[in-house]
């Protein structure tokens, strides 16, 4: 009989704290906020959920690519939804959509890049891939796109080269279409701040080298 009672009360209290975790997890779906991706945020506050809610980023999924003779460049870009990001300095963490990609690289037919085959590896988090990102730029933001319509918005990724990841890099994107339909993407491949050369006349160019270049939907 003793027995029976002790074991009620682990019972009683077990489900007692399940209650409360239950209560915490609901407190915490409660206390998130959601903030337009596109427009001012504080990545410094906790639990806030920055949520692409005009579907800004879309227009730039699918699988992208450039030639010119025998150099080729080919980029594939997908959105994931409510990727976590956390700030141990800041002791937040925070959720976001975004953009994230990899690309192949060939040059004169050789290939110097390709990192096509981590795209869908679930090791990897989203802000590791070689192309991830998701700020979304109007027409008057650096750098000023002064043939843009007033309410076209683009977006500024991170890119990295994997031979040349010393590299601090950025793509920005302008989606078109054109007469007949064509989706394509202008891209320009720039630097986005200064570096130290890891070694005496490293190179000071990714593959592919720095530049503008056009991108048709595949």
């Amino acid at each position: 009989m003793i027995r029976m009672i002790v074991n009620f009360k682990k019972k009683v209290k077990m489900k007692n704290l399940t209650l409360i975790f239950v209560a915490i997890a609901c407190i915490s779906c409660k206390a998130q906020t959601i903030v337009p991706l596109f427009g001012p945020k504080d990545y410094g506050t906790n639990n806030e959920y920055y949520k692409d809610t005009l579907n800004d980023l879309d227009k730039f999924i699918g699988i992208w690519e450039w030639s010119q003779g025998g150099d080729i460049w080919t980029i594939e870009i997908r959105k994931e939804l409510q990727v976590t990001n956390s700030q141990p300095l800041f002791q937040t963490t925070f959720f976001e959509d975004l953009l994230i990609g990899e690309y192949r690289y060939l040059e004169n037919g050789t290939e110097i890049v390709n990192t096509l085959n981590l795209f869908n590896d679930p090791n990897i988090n989203g802000r590791q891939h070689s192309i991830r990102g998701n700020q979304i730029l109007n027409k008057h933001m650096i750098p000023k796109c002064d043939t843009c319509p007033e309410q076209e918005r683009r977006t500024r990724l991170y890119f990295k080269d994997p031979t040349r990841d010393y590299l601090p890099l950025q793509i920005i994107l302008r989606y078109e279409v054109m007469p007949g339909g064509q989706e394509r993407l202008q891209v320009y491949l720039l630097g986005r701040d200064t570096y130290i050369e890891p070694f005496p006349n490293a190179p000071n160019e990714p593959n592919p080298p720095m530049g503008e270049y056009i991108l048709t939907k595949q």
